[in-house]
Formats: C-alpha cells, sequence, structure tokens
C-alpha cells in the first residue's frame, strides 16, 4: 500500500515545553515511518556562538504507541505523549536536512556526553529537561505539509484517524504532566524501550492527574511488566496471558523492541484494548497468527458484507458485532473461520465458531445441533445416556476460558445426582449413567 512508504514533511518551527526552535536553514523534517512505527523530528541546531560554526543534528524519535492525542489546525499539529521520546545529538554530514535520509552518527541524548556537554546551554537544557517533563508537542508547517502529515498518519493508523477527527482544543490549554522514566538517561541503546511514563495522562485506572512537576504513579491491577528474553507470544508472558500488549497502561516492560505481542498489533491499529479483551472469538485465536505484522494485514483486508454484498474493511467491523458502513446491518468477524459473517456462535470450550443453531455438548465434548436449552445433543438424547450438570464434563480449557458458559451451569437444577464430588446416579431409566 501507498500509504506504508515512509513519509517526509517539512516543518518551520518545534515547540516543546519552554523550547521553541526555529531549525537552521529555515527548516526541518518530520518523517512518519510506518515500518518502524515512530515520527521522527529531525533538524539542524544553529552553532552555540557566532565563533563556532559547527552545528548540532538533533534527532527525536516518537514511537506510535506512545502517541495519545493528535490535533491539527491549518498549519499546526499538536502531538501528546505518554513515553520520553528518544533523543540523538550528533554532527550533521555536509549534505542539508532535506537530502539526508538516515540519522546522525554520534551522540546518544545523553547530558553528560561530551557531544552535548560542548554544545549550547539552551539545547543541553532542553535534552535533560524540556523533554522529559513536556508531553506536548508543536509543530508548525505549511498548511499543505500540515493536510499531508495528518492524512498519512489517518492511513496508518485508525487510532490516529479516530484522534484527528475530534475538534481541535483550545489554544490556550497546555498539558503540563510530569514525564517519569525508568532511568535517568534516554538513550539510543536498548535499555531505553524500558522508559515509560508513570504520570496520570488522562487514562482511568489510578489517580487524576498530577499536578506539574510531581511524579504521580497510576494504581492499576494490571500486570506490573514482563521480563520475557526470548518471546511474547506465549502464556508465559503475563502481558499476553492476561491479553494485554506490553507496556499498555502503567506497566514497564523490559522485553525489547521487537517484542513479538500480538495485541501490540491490535492497539497501534486503533482498537480499543478493553472491548477487545471481551470479544472471546478475538482472544483465543489472536496467538495464532504468527507475526504482529499478519494482524495488521488481515485487518487491512476487505470482505464482502452477507447483507449488501459490498467490500467491508475489517479493521471497520472489529472488535464484536459492529453495522455495515454501508447497509447499517450487525455483521461480525469470525477469528476461527477468517470471514466476516451476519452472525457468530463461538464455542469457548471448542475454541472454535459454529452454526447459531448448535450448542456445546458435555457429554460427547461436540458442539451440535441443540434439542433443548442446556440439555443433551440429539445423539447422546438418542442413546438414553443421561445428562446431569457437573462441573467435571467441563473440560480444563472450559474452566479457563469460559466464564459464561459456567454461570449458565451454576443456573441449572442439579437434581438428578449427588454432588460434583459423588458418583453419578442413574434417573428414572435403566440406562447407564453418564461418566467422563
Amino acid at each position: 500500500m501507498h500509504y506504508h512508504r515512509p513519509r517526509h514533511c517539512d516543518f518551520r518551527r518545534l515547540g516543546i515545553g519552554g523550547f521553541l526552535m526555529e531549525p537552521a536553514g529555515g527548516r526541518g523534517r518530520l518523517k512518519i515511518i510506518y515500518s518502524a512505527r515512530k515520527i521522527v523530528y529531525e533538524f539542524d541546531y544553529p552553532p552555540a556562538s557566532e565563533e563556532c560554526e559547527q552545528r548540532q543534528l538533533v534527532h527525536i524519535e516518537v514511537k506510535f504507541s506512545s502517541v495519545i492525542a493528535l490535533q491539527s489546525s491549518t498549519e499546526e499539529l499538536r502531538i501528546v505523549v505518554c513515553q520520553i521520546p528518544t533523543v540523538l545529538v550528533g554532527r550533521p554530514s555536509s549534505e542539508p536536512v532535506s537530502q539526508r535520509g538516515r540519522p546522525c552518527e554520534a551522540g546518544t541524548g545523553d547530558p553528560t556526553e561530551p557531544e552535548i556537554t560542548n554544545t549550547d546551554p539552551r539545547l543541553r537544557a532542553f535534552v535533560s529537561g524540556d523533554i522529559r517533563d513536556s508531553p506536548l508537542h508543536l509543530l508548525q508547517l505549511s498548511q499543505a505539509a500540515c493536510e499531508a502529515a495528518c492524512r498519512t498518519l489517518g492511513r496508518v493508523s485508525r487510532r490516529f484517524h479516530d484522534m484527528l477527527c475530534c475538534p481541535p482544543r483550545l489554544d490556550g490549554y497546555v498539558p503540563r504532566w510530569r514525564l517519569v522514566s525508568a532511568s535517568d538517561v534516554t538513550s539510543w541503546r536498548p535499555a531505553s524501550t524500558s522508559d515509560v511514563t508513570g504520570a496520570a495522562v488522562g487514562a482511568a485506572g489510578g489517580a487524576g492527574v498530577s499536578q506539574e512537576g510531581c511524579q504521580t504513579w497510576l494504581q492499576s491491577g494490571q500486570p506490573q511488566s514482563c521480563n520475557c528474553r526470548f518471546s511474547c507470544r506465549s502464556l508465559d508472558c503475563p502481558c499476553s496471558r492476561a491479553s494485554l500488549p506490553c507496556g499498555y497502561g502503567s506497566t514497564a516492560c523490559r522485553c525489547g523492541p521487537g517484542c513479538s505481542n500480538t495485541f501490540n498489533a491490535v492497539l497501534e491499529e486503533g482498537i480499543d484494548v478493553e472491548t477487545a479483551r471481551e470479544d472471546t472469538c478475538l482472544v483465543q485465536n489472536v496467538f495464532a497468527v504468527n507475526k504482529p505484522k499478519e494482524i495488521r494485514r488481515l485487518l487491512s483486508d476487505s470482505q464482502p458484507c452477507p447483507h449488501c454484498h459490498l467490500l467491508v474493511e475489517i479493521r471497520s467491523v472489529v472488535p464484536m458485532q459492529r453495522p455495515c458502513p454501508h447497509c447499517s446491518k450487525p455483521v461480525v468477524f469470525s477469528w476461527c473461520q477468517r470471514k466476516l459473517r451476519d452472525s457468530r456462535n463461538h464455542c469457548l470450550v471448542c475454541i472454535g465458531c459454529s452454526e447459531v443453531n448448535f450448542q456445546h455438548c458435555l457429554l460427547c465434548k461436540f458442539c451440535t445441533r441443540r434439542t433443548r436449552q442446556h440439555g443433551p445433543c440429539t445423539q447422546c438424547a438418542a442413546r438414553g445416556e443421561q445428562w446431569r450438570t457437573s462441573r467435571r464434563y467441563v473440560t480444563a480449557e472450559g474452566q479457563l476460558f469460559s466464564r459464561q458458559l459456567m454461570s449458565e451451569l451454576r443456573l441449572t437444577p442439579t437434581g438428578a445426582g449427588r454432588d460434583c464430588g459423588g458418583p453419578a446416579t442413574s434417573g428414572e431409566g435403566d440406562g447407564p449413567s453418564a461418566t467422563v
């Protein structure tokens, strides 16, 4: 797709906190890199004095997952982040910024590095102060560049598209939250992936918005972190076990930039995580996808609507049941069958979708056509096998994945036999008793 290519736009001014920078040469570069899932600001910082002709190249990286708000006006783009960006400071090459396609070679963003120590004090204060304290980034662009950047961001992620559709805030509104880092240095090294915000940035789950300059950690019931060294796709990862992306909310995961948690792609595609966790078909099949990029490919795919037969993008009708954007009739995507359907009947025990009038039988352990509510299947009823409700008939998978099924079992009368601990007894007939 054409919008997967990197997009480069010129900006005239960058404002972060008290730092207002007009790049040397009159313009900097705003880069939207889809493959790396990041936004880059790159500009030449003017010399510290007239005697020194050496300029500094500043390279700032903002991850897609750290962006929590986007607003645009005619010539201004506002980006609110919840994670400290990565900053590189180095010596620029001989080419101008508009012709340079790679980041600077030296500098790590560490205020104690000699590369930064010898620079302008204002730039050192920016690296060690403003970039860490201010989540609001103001970019002044031309009208055409601003429209192109917003159009690209809206195509890259549905989450960005929804943010840009919201009305812009008042000009006088400048949020001032304190970004908290797990380390004291924002560097280019992989250790910087653990730098996440611990301050309240408008998200629910803990204390309210902290005062300016204060550090308030969120209190929530989410897993604190994961330290997976190889893969986050298995249930050994606490984030995957909780059906959450790594680094979601107040977590500070140390799994590295190549994290393979499939829920990361779900979050980056703009799908609400809390709603996705309620979609049992999605949760039970998301780990069957080999890589997160296949989730993105699947969500960007289009299938015909079962009602109007017009093509519908999958990401617009997930999770759960959603109205078709063309005919407004309810449709639902089956992750088991990879197919858009008018209705879905997902069995939490079999971990598969079946026909609407099918129900799971606790005797033969298969989904077959139902005869009565909470009753045996047709084959088991024909053989005369006695059926009674017992937790013994629920498999280990059912106990893990089916709260709804267990609640239905508890509502079924259990007078046909003794409790779950005793042996099964025969009913009025002489047929054999049901056994596991």
